[in-house]
């Protein structure tokens, strides 16, 4: 590039040419204004060459932010000053790196491109806004520096002192300079509480050591002053250990229990009952007394978490009298709450967890209450749930469940003593059973060669974007399914004569009637069929043993006795097949081939 007489090194200034695509940075400490630039006189298109982007680290970022080394300092030798990228995300812009950058460029010393250079740092780190105008007066961080932003933008075009001072002011209420004494003001609780909220916990290890320092100060304060939202807030930074926060088991209990004191906050006690259950704060010794204590008042007030923790308590005579009937009913609260979730899309839900939880119930009861039916249904859908959590997540304890349900899933296999590869089920009994009572339902018949073909789907409620998916286990086919309808084939038997060759019917009660199933839409009978055996017709499984391999984990499939396959979840991506592998059975280990 060909440029005569000028000095290049801060000021930007871009062109828009026919037949180019280049967008040209040039600089002039001098003040070159944009209207003298004449791009013809200044280089020749050809003589063009593109220029990668040179990348910043965080730490030199908030150094450029702090004033305390220019851009033009740390770029490559040759490289167009403000074309760089970050090397990873960047940091958020701390409130007291700003104001020191502020104080920093705005010397006599440093020049107009100086500047500016640094304007195009911070107005790349701003939070974006496009009505920032009318927001500056909301009362949040990201709002206070786009105020600030807008302020030292005008400073640095008109060179207008009011400006300056205005960002100045805004920036100094809300900082520690330890170097400047005259900084380190008394803040109220309610400023306290009010700059602790400008920070954003998920992100916390993203702030400079400085805003870090500025948050823990007036955090501790508030802490010490018994703020109930700060007691919480330190408890679940602790809780979530972060480089910022590194966990402090015993701290996060204390600090719950003072907040649960202070509030009553039925939240506070899920959270304890889990450090107590795991011993978290003694050194992992649990504290089944405690953990029960907390873990029933959550319970009571709706916290489905709590309510399977103490299913497993009593599951297990973990601090209480073992008994499967109370932890049974109380699995099947929760599994309400989950079932709901995952049929409309949640794969992260605790369905997997609990459905096995409740196959064991169904499996390990006694005399009559023992049902190896509805053990192997429940042990089919946490198959189901687990295999569709792993493939689109990486859940805490993945591959502990998935070894726990592949387990349950044998021993339910042992104990069936039904027909295989049939789906036979009769209309009634394909309503009752799939989602359909209480729910509008759209039935819709069409007469084929070999009889009827049924289709049923379920209708959205008036809050609902759309339906729910039906989840259908079948023992019978050792598989589950999540579907959008249900379609049966049918004998002739099923309508009776005159029945139209096709049609459909909405559906909001069904009941049965003798031989017969009535179907109504309010006080209205609309159709009645008879509940003569039919089939399912059913796609193809989504997941068959094998589950493809996921970006964190693998499934391998070994098999006993040459005959049962089973499936295992594994973090080793090393491992293919043919290898040797320990599988755990019980107190013991065998030595089986990944097939």
């Amino acid at each position: 590039m060909r440029i005569t007489g000028r000095n290049v090194c801060g000021r930007i200034a871009d062109f828009e040419l026919e037949d180019c695509t280049a967008l040209v940075y040039l600089v002039d400490e001098d003040g070159l204004d944009d209207s003298d630039i004449n791009a013809d006189d200044w280089y020749g298109i050809d003589e063009l060459e593109p220029l990668p982007p040179w990348t910043l680290s965080p730490e030199d970022t908030t150094r450029a932010l702090r004033g305390e080394a220019g851009l033009r300092e740390l770029k490559p030798e040759g490289t167009l000053t403000v074309n760089f990228t970050w090397e990873k995300e960047p940091p958020l812009p701390g409130l007291h790196d700003v104001y020191a950058g502020l104080n920093r460029v705005s010397l006599k010393e440093n020049t107009e491109a100086d500047r500016r250079v640094w304007l195009e740092l911070l107005e790349r780190l701003v939070p974006e806004d496009r009505d920032f105008r009318a927001n500056r007066f909301r009362m949040d961080r990201g709002a206070l520096l786009r105020y600030v932003w807008m302020d030292v933008r005008d400073w640095v075009g008109m060179e207008d002192a009011s400006a300056l001072e205005d960002a100045q002011e805004a920036l100094s209420l809300f900082i520690v300079d330890e170097k400047r004494p005259e900084l380190k003001r008394e803040y109220t609780p309610r400023m306290l509480a009010w700059i602790t909220e400008q920070y954003d916990d998920e992100r916390i290890d993203r702030y400079s050591k400085h805003a870090l320092a500025l948050f823990r100060r007036c955090l501790t304060e508030l802490v010490e002053q018994g703020h109930p939202r700060s007691l919480q807030r330190l408890g679940y930074l602790l809780y979530n250990d972060s480089e910022a926060f590194p966990a402090d088991w015993p701290r996060t209990a204390e600090l719950f229990e003072r907040y649960y004191r202070l509030t009553g906050d039925p939240s506070a006690c899920n959270t304890l009952g889990y450090i107590y259950f795991y011993g978290r704060n003694t050194a992992g010794e649990p504290d089944y007394a405690s953990a029960f204590r907390c873990f029933s008042v959550a319970h009571a007030h709706g916290y489905f978490e709590a309510t399977y923790k103490l299913g497993d308590m009593f599951m297990q005579g973990l601090g209480v009298q073992k008994n499967r009937e109370t932890a049974r009913r109380l699995y099947a609260q929760y599994l309400d709450e989950n079932l709901e979730r995952f049929c409309h899309g949640d794969d992260s839900c605790n369905l997997a967890d609990i459905a096995l939880r409740l196959s064991r119930c169904f499996l390990e009861a006694e005399g009559e209450e023992r049902d190896t039916g509805r053990a192997y249904r429940m042990a089919l859908i946490a198959d189901l749930a687990i295999r569709r959590r792993v493939r689109n997540g990486d859940h805490y304890g993945d591959a502990k469940v998935f070894g726990g349900i592949q387990r349950q899933l044998g021993k339910c296999r042992e104990a069936w003593g039904g027909v295989r590869d049939l789906a036979v089920v009769h209309p009634l009994e394909a309503l009752w059973d799939n989602g359909f009572l209480h729910r509008l339902i759209r039935l819709s018949w069409k007469r084929e060669a070999a009889g009827w073909s049924l289709r049923l789907s379920p209708m959205p409620y008036r809050e609902e974007a759309k339906p729910p998916k039906l989840l259908l286990a079948l023992p019978s086919l050792d598989a589950a399914w999540l579907l959008e309808e249900l379609t049966l084939s049918c004998p002739m038997t099923l309508l009776p004569e005159g029945t139209p060759d096709a049609g459909n019917v909405t559906v909001s009660d069904f009941a049965p009637d003798g031989d017969r199933v009535v179907l109504r839409l309010g006080e209205a009978e609309v159709l009645t069929l008879r509940n003569v055996p039919c089939h399912y017709v059913l796609p193809e499984p989504e997941f068959r043993h094998i589950l493809t391999d996921g970006p964190k984990y693998r499934v391998l499939t070994v098999s006993f006795n040459g005959e049962q396959t089973y499936d295992y979840l594994t973090y080793n991506m090393a491992l293919r097949k043919g290898d040797m592998v320990s599988v755990p059975t019980g107190s013991s280990t065998v030595p089986l081939r990944i097939l």
